[in-house]
């Protein structure tokens, strides 16, 4: 008999209009209210080289309301029918949504519709935007984590691969309203647009009111989607110390490429992830280094995956006194995953924990839109989480030791150290050559 699915989608009405624009509509009458999401291929890797972070920019502005409005009647307007906007810019996607209370649709999906086709691009409300993430960019420098996080991406892909590229303040500051405005004119179009309606109503009612104002976004010629291809393999330790000279402690990131979203093995992966320092203090990684040997307060692995490629990485930080030895355990214990695999007993619990996070991933009819738009992303039809416990459930020790063989026995990794030069380079010069970079390299 087969498994009870995970998880039941309410019914689901699709149709592709004469413009491009893909509509998906669910009926679900559970709460009175109406998500609206809308997925565009554009994201930040669609940034022009020195202006990193345009696109989250242009987002922003977008955010501020139509140019029939100022962004103050915008706002209020929304806020008087107790609606909210939401977005999400990834790399190679953006979303932009809002949730509404039933009754309030009929004034806020034209209004949201309109801050779509026909956005006020502001030069105040982009140096507005530009100062919150100038002071937002400044208070990372003082998070050692987070410039890790920054150089991490170069050092792995290299500069010239659009994972490889750092925002910075000075690519902040380059940006100006015809940057935005171009972006938007090259990217943004139905072509290619995913929008999802959810919630309380009846979908042959939303069809007949919305359809022609839906129709009305104008197609228009443009860029292709920006999507980075695969990242070839790390043969040897490619490391870079930032330079950090008030720290007493050091953080670490370390990792190379993994498999794509669409690889057969990727949840075969993701259990592999989650044994090995993905799953806290029931981890490995946890295991070994905090809770045995006390080298740090919390450690971590992760895996991150996109349609052509995919990173895995693991990330700390311990007293700049214990780094040589707190490098040389996350080997070894990267380094006996690879060699000999997991356990029947750690592959029971990981899918424990896979299976109860999906569902979880879909409590509410927000979080169902945006799920429809990750399984669009990906070209995967519903059953792919109706049926999810099954896929987990098929996995084996087995399985999971080949991923593992192909993914995760790197013979090198790409490494990032937040330190003082003179205490920690010593102890990455063991590992191979060291680029030495000052941490102001971000502003």
């Amino acid at each position: 008999m087969a498994e009870k699915p995970i998880y039941t989608f309410p019914p689901i009405v699709e149709e592709t209009l004469a413009n491009g624009l893909h509509l998906m509509l669910v009926e679900d009458h559970e709460q009175e209210g109406i998500t609206l999401a809308l997925q565009m291929p554009f994201g930040e890797f669609c940034d022009p080289v020195s202006r990193e972070g345009a696109a989250e920019m242009a987002i922003g502005v977008m955010l501020k309301g139509p140019a029939s409005l100022s962004p103050e009647e915008f706002s209020e307007k929304l806020e008087h029918s107790g609606a909210s906007l939401f977005t999400d810019v990834g790399d190679e996607h953006c979303i932009l949504g809002g949730k509404m209370l039933a009754r309030s649709s009929e004034q806020i999906i034209p209004l949201f519709w309109e801050m779509v086709c026909n956005p006020g691009f502001r030069p105040k409300e982009l140096a507005r935007i530009k100062r919150e993430t100038i002071t937002g960019l400044q208070a990372e420098l003082a998070d050692p984590a987070s410039i890790a996080n920054k150089h991490f991406g170069c050092v792995l892909c290299g500069p010239d691969h659009p994972i490889g590229r750092i925002q910075t303040i000075r690519s902040v500051k380059r940006i100006g309203i015809n940057h935005v405005k171009e972006l938007c004119d090259s990217y943004i179009s139905p072509v290619h647009a995913i929008l999802v309606l959810a919630g309380d109503f009846r979908v042959h009612e939303m069809f007949s009111k919305w359809r022609g104002l839906f129709e009305s976004w104008k197609k228009r010629p443009g860029r292709d989607p920006v999507i980075a291809g695969p990242l070839p393999p790390v043969s040897g330790n490619r490391i870079r110390l930032v330079d950090k000279k008030d720290l007493s402690q050091v953080s670490l990131i370390l990792g190379h490429p993994a498999c794509s979203e669409l690889d057969p093995l990727r949840n075969e992966l993701a259990i592999a992830n989650y044994i090995l320092g993905g799953g806290n203090f029931s981890s490995r990684l946890m295991a070994h280094v905090r809770s045995k040997e006390g080298k740090t307060y919390g450690i971590s692995s992760q895996l991150s995956c996109s349609r052509n490629y995919g990173i895995f990485s693991i990330a700390t930080s311990t007293q700049n006194s214990q780094a040589q030895a707190m490098l040389a355990s996350i080997i070894q214990v990267y380094r006996t995953l690879s060699d000999k695999g997991i356990s029947q007993d750690e592959l029971d619990k990981a899918k424990q924990f896979v299976i109860g996070n999906m569902a979880f991933q879909l409590e509410g009819i927000v979080n169902v839109a945006e799920k429809l738009l990750w399984l669009k992303q990906f070209g995967r039809d519903i059953s792919y989480v109706e049926r999810f416990n099954e896929r987990i459930a098929s996995v084996t020790v087995e399985s999971v030791n080949h991923a593992i063989s192909l993914y995760l026995s790197s013979p090198g990794f790409a490494i990032v150290a937040v330190g003082k030069k003179e205490e920690i380079g010593p102890v990455l010069s063991q590992h191979g050559p060291v680029e030495t970079v000052n941490f102001r390299s971000l502003l």
